[in-house]
């Protein structure tokens, strides 16, 4: 989905941080699971788009990068806050041209922002691999070209294209533990249609194999996530969310759709944590208008919201290490 279509308007809930300059915090955060939830806000007013931190149980937030001149901050994806964080950025170029989305490296004891180098196209979503020599991301050079999944060696800066299907696009692409598999989201459409009528979890192995799908374009499988020990994923299915054994493909529902009323679920994001052994997503309420960011533990107790924005919308970025 383009980035533009997922803006919201403003948040009404605000909170107190002590932040240095423009971008990054200076206020720790301490979670008791040793890992915080990194995600964005994004507003229907360009770059007032912020990123933030919440604890899994809700009990801390923080302001992770603020907003500034004619940058905001779509999407987040990362491991540790000690660590170079990857950022999507939502910026103004070129004068009297329309914004632009491309991806930046956040190093947060620097308060830093800088380019990645030799990517292509415009970038969205995008994961960085465990070790953090590869991204895959989203990439679209033009309105008239199709989205698409390119992975990119941050050290070599080759660029590898993931084959696409006719009448269809790439998301959310997610790397497993060991960064030898690459999960993502195909769209299938109908010709000259703009309104996705399939959504199949995909596979592919990395270095490039043939890429296979996981569940039936029936499915309508929206967003996905590994474990962290890699032996299991999430995805979102018109059943709820649901566990899947890896090798058997064996299914749990944990959190049935039935039981979210007055809430829906979105294409937000889905994310695992670690040490907090949580999932977190986001759901819209249909009473309050509120996007709401949720975690459940992954044997499907204790949900609960930890965090909410009145017709705005969040979207999950990464669990990240103190």
């Amino acid at each position: 989905m383009p980035p533009l279509a997922l803006r919201g308007l403003l948040p009404q809930l605000l909170f107190a941080t002590a932040c240095w300059g423009t971008i990054g915090c200076a206020a720790p955060i301490h979670c008791s699971s040793g890992e915080a939830i990194a995600f964005s806000e994004i507003s229907t007013t360009n770059f007032q788009d912020p990123l933030r931190l919440v604890c899994p149980d809700g009990t801390q937030y923080r302001v992770l990068l603020r907003p500034a001149g004619s940058q905001g901050f779509f999407f987040v994806n990362g491991l540790a806050l000690s660590r170079p964080l990857l950022i999507s950025v939502f910026e103004s170029v070129r004068l009297q041209a329309q914004p632009e989305t491309h991806l930046y490296f956040f190093e947060l004891d620097r308060a830093l922002l800088r380019p990645v180098p030799s990517l292509i196209g415009q970038q969205a979503h995008a994961a960085l691999s465990p070790d953090a020599s590869l991204i895959a991301y989203e990439s679209t050079g033009d309105p008239s070209a199709p989205l698409r999944l390119v992975i990119t060696d941050t050290q070599t800066a080759q660029n590898f294209l993931i084959p696409t299907a006719p009448n269809a696009t790439d998301n959310l692409p997610t790397w497993s533990p060991d960064g030898k598999e690459l999960m993502f989201i195909r769209l299938g459409y109908a010709t000259g249609g703009n309104i996705p009528l399939t959504a199949t979890l995909m596979t592919t192995s990395f270095p490039l194999g043939p890429h296979s799908p996981v569940s039936g374009p029936t499915d309508i499988v929206t967003s996905s996530a590994f474990s962290a020990d890699g032996h299991r994923f999430a995805i979102w299915s018109p059943y709820g969310l649901e566990i899947v054994d890896r090798q058997t493909l064996n299914r749990t529902i944990i959190l049935q759709t039935s039981s979210l009323a007055p809430r829906i679920p979105g294409t937000a994001g889905l994310i695992w944590g670690g040490s907090s052994g949580t999932l977190a997503f986001t759901l819209y309420n249909n009473q309050t208008s509120a996007s709401e960011l949720w975690t459940i533990r992954e044997d499907g107790a204790d949900a609960r919201q930890v965090f909410s924005v009145t017709d705005g919308m969040l979207y999950v970025g990464s669990y990240v290490r103190q």
